[in-house]
């Protein structure tokens, strides 16, 4: 299967920019859960810190849920 996407990056530019860069945007998203989970996990954190982390972490699950593409992670 293939696709072909086509731009006027005059206009299109930021739309391009995303298509072309998305698996970077992916895989950084993915390191900021991991690292996010690692924080949780491992690190000494006072109750507070543990707290904004998790609901950090559950904001974004729900953001990536919300847009389609939490199972993927």
């Amino acid at each position: 299967m293939k696709a072909t996407l086509t731009f006027d990056l005059t206009d299109d530019q930021h739309s391009f920019d995303c298509a072309i860069n998305g698996k970077k945007y992916y895989d950084i998203l993915d390191e900021v859960r991991q690292h996010l989970r690692s924080l949780e996990k491992y690190q000494d954190l006072t109750q507070e810190q543990y707290e904004i982390v998790g609901k950090i972490r559950e904001w974004m699950h729900t953001e990536l849920l919300d847009a389609g593409i939490a199972d993927k992670f």
